[in-house]
């Protein structure tokens, strides 16, 4: 979603086009190759789904004894001088967070939650030791304690308006895709679709799970294709920012000879699916009946 990713990241995803691989390039966090598998715009707000690689950079020995040894004297610096006259002499890179909720991401920095844990433990002025984030070492002021309050209407407005047009324009899609259909079934897929200037394209073959060309992975239309007959049409089926109504042309059996020769192959593979999905949902229990408390940034009683 726009506003979510660290500024590097989004300005490259949010320039690229469905489809596209972009060339390797460094953010914070490392060095990422990126291929947008979609974009949409729900309730107002841009979105993209995408998948990457992201190789980290990891520091030296010598760099990170280096890091230690100037952060303790900053650390001195702004016990001396105070916070802004030590980044002004060292000319550290500064900026004010806009103000976040508790055990939310920090715009512009992510989730980052000692950060968080330090900002809800001490009062305004403190500032903190060094804390460390994907790539970079932060030092953290606390400028202003904001009390809990319900947003005025004016501050929401533009995004409530926002939402209300978007839904309003899915409505009206949904609507319009739900007539054509009904038009289809009485006078013809292809024949409708001509009369109304519409793209009908064909999709190669697939099989659940497979991504398809423009579509994506989009689960609501590979379970229509399913469960529809051949030639029958479907209801409309949401995608990203568009309405589907979809035609099986053809559904083909599988060749049982491969089968036969891939069975021992598949079972094992669902043996070991089986195994590891077993040993996954017993681990989530574990976690999830766990009690951890993080205390790092929390003042000694």
């Amino acid at each position: 979603m726009k506003g979510d990713m660290a500024p590097d990241f989004e300005k490259v995803a949010f320039s690229m086009k469905p489809g596209e691989l972009s060339e390797p390039f460094r953010t914070q966090f490392g060095y990422h190759i990126l291929e947008v598998e979609g974009r949409k715009t729900e309730k107002g707000v841009e979105q993209i789904h995408a998948k990457h690689i992201l190789m980290k950079v990891a520091p030296g020995t010598d760099t990170i004894d280096s890091l230690q040894t100037m952060l303790r004297d900053i650390s001195t610096e702004i016990h001396d001088k105070g916070f802004e006259k030590t980044a002004t002499e060292r000319k550290l890179k500064t900026f004010d967070s806009e103000p976040f909720p508790q055990g939310m991401f920090i715009k512009d920095l992510g989730f980052v939650p000692r950060i968080v844990s330090f900002a809800f433990n001490y009062r305004s002025g403190r500032v903190s030791y060094g804390i460390d984030g994907e790539s970079a070492i932060y030092l953290v002021k606390i400028i202003e304690e904001i009390p809990e309050r319900v947003k005025p209407f004016e501050e929401v407005r533009p995004q409530l308006v926002e939402e209300i047009r978007a839904n309003r324009d899915a409505e009206a899609a949904r609507a319009a895709a739900e007539s054509i259909r009904k038009e289809m079934i009485a006078g013809g897929f292809e024949a409708v679709a001509r009369a109304k200037n519409l793209t009908a394209k064909e999709t190669p073959a697939f099989k659940d799970g497979d991504q398809i060309p423009e579509i994506g992975t989009n689960t609501a239309f590979q379970a229509a294709c399913t469960f529809l007959a051949v030639n029958a049409v479907s209801p409309p089926v949401r995608g990203q920012g568009r309405y589907y109504v979809i035609k099986v042309v053809e559904r083909m059996e599988p060749d049982m000879a491969k089968y036969a020769d891939a069975r021992q192959g598949i079972i094992d593979a669902m043996r070991n699916e089986l195994a590891n999905r077993f040993m996954a949902n017993w681990y989530q229990g574990v976690r999830d009946k766990a009690k951890v408390d993080d205390l790092r940034e929390r003042p000694l009683q």
